[in-house]
């Protein structure tokens, strides 16, 4: 602005102009957030384009019918393969029009070629026979949980990264830059496991009963949490088990020939019903 009331005018800069604006600053951290987001990013791509020229596919589990191993969830990496290549005991994924993209065990190969599977939980074989002419048929090239928990949560990491990267380029407090900076990615990857499963993923994989009549339900726990599995109605259980990450348990009713409602439920108090 101008100085009024002077021989010669003097040009004043305003102190609050750069106040009053964004100024961006390439410190260490911003080049540390923005390289580990274009890392973790292109890792993620590189994933999909690598799988997509071969063909192959990139899934998760949405079932626990191969719990215990590979609950719900799971990171599936499948390539393209035929009934011929398979025996007894191994894993295979198959899909058609008709029926989703499913990962079971082969029990027993039929004289005419094609793949009896079955759900690891599962009581009974898969109704129709797998074959060449009626599904696309993939062998299982990787197959883990944890692996699945990373897989959801590499998006919600990047987010964080960028973040962090707008965090620590206009912040003008160090102290901001660097506690909110480093902070930002945590916060993205703790909404995205919850928002996704990953924290809390108890769930019935499969509902039978006893001799005597008594309903049994096995509850997997694919999260990153312990749950506790408790009764809607008090008393429909028999105690209140509490389920580690990974494990399975078989959860038995008081009421003979009367089903059970039951709540899971971590020390985050965060239910999910099934």
């Amino acid at each position: 602005m101008t100085a009024l009331f002077s021989e010669h005018p003097i040009e004043v800069e305003d102190p609050t102009c750069e106040q009053r604006g964004l100024r961006w600053r390439s410190t260490w951290l911003t080049r540390v957030f923005t390289g580990l987001a274009v890392l973790v990013a292109a890792a993620y791509v590189a994933v999909f384009a690598f799988t997509s020229v071969n063909g192959w596919t990139v899934s998760t589990m949405s079932s626990g019918s191969m719990s215990p191993q590979y609950p719900t969830g799971s990171l599936l990496v499948t390539a393209p393969a035929s009934v011929g290549d398979f025996v007894a005991g191994d894993l295979v994924a198959f899909g058609n029009d008709f029926v989703p993209w499913t990962m079971h065990r082969v029990v027993d190969v039929r004289g005419d070629g094609s793949l009896v599977t079955q759900g690891d939980v599962s009581p009974n074989a898969d109704a129709t026979p797998v074959s060449d002419d009626q599904f696309t048929v993939h062998e299982v090239v990787f197959a883990n949980m944890t692996a699945g928990h990373v897989w959801r949560l590499l998006p919600w990491l990047v987010v964080g990264l960028a973040a962090a990267v707008v965090i620590s380029g206009f912040s003008r407090s160090r102290s901001v830059r660097v506690s909110w900076g480093f902070a930002a990615p945590v916060i993205a990857v703790i909404v995205g496991a919850t928002l996704s499963g990953s924290i809390v993923a108890g769930e019935a994989v499969r509902a039978g009963q006893t001799e005597e009549g008594h309903p049994t339900v096995l509850v997997m726990n694919g999260g990153l949490l312990p749950v506790t599995v408790s009764s809607v109605e008090e008393g429909g259980i028999d105690g209140e088990p509490v389920v580690l990450p990974g494990q399975m348990v078989e959860v038995r009713g008081v009421v003979p020939y009367e089903s059970i409602d039951l709540r899971v439920v971590s020390e985050w108090d965060v239910s999910r019903w099934r």
